[in-house]
């Protein structure tokens, strides 16, 4: 897409239209328009969207957060969300996830210190600038708008945007409600409306995301579609939590799905707890978790969005019983010291792994299992691409528009 809009096409992807949003590779084509678009630097633009990202999560936590939770829980997001292998493996990649990380993160950011604002006009400034943050991450991931839908929803059910309890107040927050509401489904009509019409367009062969779920309940049912994506959803989180993919292990998939299951009750538990202090954040983590159960594909990489609030609320459930079963703290808090070992141990080997495959003569062969092997020696070689299939043609020629920057 990025290279189709830098050389006047438009974003396409081989001529086509494409349902992915145009916000990352629009980032892309300014790379590029700047000579300064390599491999390096989109490499280098995810890892400062994780700082940056890690950074704001810092300031939210220690702005509206106790003591315990400042020293503790910070830490423990940051050190397993780097030593993720979700983060290790998709960092090197140009993926938009990263980019949207940072923005969401910013959205909250700006949301969380307009509630610390005393005086009422400066706080409808904040909120309004993070509800605009919100919009704009739409067009870095479509999933944004589920951040936008949490924002609003806050704005407009918490107490610190009406400044009482009394009647006139409560008048205004169910008329805003109301009309919260109607612009939800008014919202949603809109987007299946235009969601269809991309869908008629005559050059449009991609599918969309309205078209995607129907044809899975079409193709298997509604309720199996659903039984699966749970099922999916809870595999997912389970090679998140042994921080190893299921296809590189023999363990077998239910386990993982198993595991997964033990992983969202407590995400569920450090939800409730969470929303104390943090209620953006979890309407946000509630509003991405639904539409994400109702996404029929599997795929891991879609949490990193909201892989440290994942971890935040585990960490806060797992405390919590600490606490409650004080006799057994040190045998709870030894193995849970172990587990956190072990998936950082688990990282550094999937770093180590992922640094010796870049720097590999053999990268070619060995990543995403040579598929990309022989775009590469087409690239490299001075043979003209017309002279080869259009798939082929179409890598070879991005890996030299990326290697010439």
């Amino acid at each position: 897409m990025a290279d189709s809009a830098f050389r006047g096409g438009g974003f396409l992807v081989q001529g086509a239209v494409e349902q992915l949003p145009v916000g990352y590779p629009a980032l892309v084509v300014v790379l590029l328009k700047l000579g300064i678009a390599s491999s390096f630097s989109l490499v280098l633009l995810n890892l400062l969207c994780v700082s940056c990202a890690f950074l704001l999560l810092g300031l939210m936590l220690r702005t509206r957060a106790s003591e315990d939770m400042k020293n503790s829980s910070l830490w423990i997001v940051v050190c397993l969300s780097l030593a993720s292998w979700v983060f290790i493996k998709h960092v090197t990649i140009p993926l938009a996830e990263f980019s949207y990380l940072a923005l969401s993160m910013l959205a909250l950011w700006v949301f969380s210190t307009s509630i610390e604002k005393a005086h009422y006009r400066t706080r409808l400034i904040f909120l309004a600038t993070s509800l605009f943050i919100a919009f704009l991450s739409i067009y870095v991931r479509s999933i944004g708008v589920s951040l936008f839908v949490a924002l609003l929803y806050t704005s407009i059910t918490g107490d610190f945007l009406w400044g009482g309890s009394g009647r006139a107040a409560s008048a205004r927050r169910y008329a805003c409600i109301l009309v919260f509401v109607v612009l939800v489904f008014v919202g949603g009509y809109l987007f299946i409306a235009s969601d269809a019409a991309v869908l008629n367009a005559s050059s449009y062969r991609r599918g969309s995301y309205i078209e995607s779920l129907l044809n899975a309940f079409k193709e298997n049912g509604i309720f199996s579609t659903l039984t699966q994506n749970v099922h999916y959803r809870f595999r997912e989180i389970g090679e998140i939590v042994l921080n190893v993919p299921q296809g590189k292990t023999p363990l077998p998939v239910m386990l993982y799905t198993i595991i997964g299951g033990v992983a969202w009750f407590l995400i569920g538990r450090g939800v409730l707890l969470l929303r104390i202090r943090h209620s953006a954040i979890t309407n946000y983590l509630i509003c991405y978790s639904g539409i994400m159960f109702l996404w029929p594909y599997y795929d891991s990489r879609f949490w990193i969005p909201v892989l440290p609030f994942l971890i935040l609320c585990v960490f806060l459930a797992v405390r919590m019983y600490f606490e409650k079963f004080d006799e057994s703290f040190v045998v709870i808090g030894s193995f849970f010291r172990m587990y956190v070992a072990y998936f950082i141990l688990v990282g550094f080997i999937a770093c180590f792994y992922s640094t010796s495959v870049t720097f590999s003569r053999e990268f070619w062969k060995e990543w995403a299992n040579g598929s990309y092997f022989k775009s590469n020696s087409i690239a490299i070689s001075e043979d003209p691409l017309y002279t080869y299939d259009q798939p082929e043609r179409y890598k070879a020629h991005l890996l030299r528009t990326f290697r010439n920057y």
